[in-house]
């Protein structure tokens, strides 16, 4: 076999989790993988007679793990230690995980039962895979996204937040956030929206927690039509009214004559010097 390594002081183990070129059977690697091999088995056996005590296990086998997220057995890892789960994550059952790189699964996170998250790679060069040689790459599932089951994840993938990968789906590339992905290659479909914040009640002055304040309505559904054309009638009543005794009074200069404004308002004025029509119009 060739010294691919000849100049490389790391050992294995470093050239693994760079995601460079190293010797899978690397006896330190070797000795790595059944530790974490068996303590996966005892964690699968423990679990589903002890569910409460088992997560013991969990916590020594991987590089991480939040306490409220569940993780369904049985599991199968590579080394453990290079996967980090968030917070109120749950796993179903039979989650397969190669973690030759880093696998970072976000909070609250849903994963459907025989999924796969794959990080090795192997050379397209064929002395290369004769000789053993793999690398990998690494995975992050983002936050709040459901894998449904069945679902493979290769090597490299970042799934973004709120993203749903459906059942079967291999998912080749990244997948930007609040889609949902199908198919083999898995493929963006329609996006996803946030539902916004259901509207406060009308008038009951609670909003963006306001206090209530006085001519808040009790009502508690919207105004109905009738009512915003009254409030609107009303409206335009008082402004109409308003101008038709401010205009009328400066015209007929406030003297003696009872005249009727526009909107049938009693003004008193004097009717000298105004033309015959507008006085009768004013009732002159």
């Amino acid at each position: 076999m060739a010294d691919y390594f000849r100049n490389d002081p790391r050992t294995q183990r470093e050239r693994m989790l760079a995601g460079d070129l190293y010797i899978a059977n690397d006896p330190a690697l070797a000795r790595a993988n059944r530790e974490a091999i068996r303590m996966a088995a005892e964690y699968s056996r423990i679990w589903p007679a002890h569910p409460d005590t088992a997560p013991r296990i969990l916590r020594r086998l991987l590089g991480s793990v939040v306490g409220d997220t569940q993780v369904r057995a049985p599991l199968y890892v590579a080394y453990g230690r290079n996967i980090r789960i968030g917070a109120r994550t749950f796993i179903n059952y039979n989650l397969t995980a190669l973690d030759v790189a880093a696998i970072t699964i976000g909070d609250d996170v849903q994963i459907g039962p025989n999924v796969q998250l794959l990080t090795p790679t192997h050379p397209l060069d064929v002395q290369q895979r004769r000789d053993k040689l793999e690398a990998g790459k690494p995975i992050t599932i983002g936050d709040n996204v459901w894998l449904g089951g069945g679902v493979i994840v290769l090597p490299g993938v970042t799934i973004g937040g709120n993203t749903v990968a459906g059942a079967g789906a291999v998912v080749t590339r990244d997948l930007p956030a609040n889609v949902v992905a199908t198919g083999n290659p898995a493929k963006a479909g329609r996006r996803l929206f946030r539902r916004p914040a259901p509207p406060p009640r009308w008038g009951t002055g609670r909003a963006e927690g306001r206090a209530a304040r006085p001519g808040d309505h009790g009502s508690a559904g919207p105004p109905g039509p009738l009512l915003l054309v009254a409030v609107l009638f009303d409206v335009t009543f008082a402004v109409l009214a308003l101008v038709d005794r401010v205009v009328l009074l400066e015209v007929l200069g406030g003297g003696g004559v009872t005249g009727v404004g526009l909107l049938g308002r009693s003004v008193r004025s004097s009717a000298s010097g105004i033309a015959p029509d507008l006085a009768k119009a004013l009732g002159g």
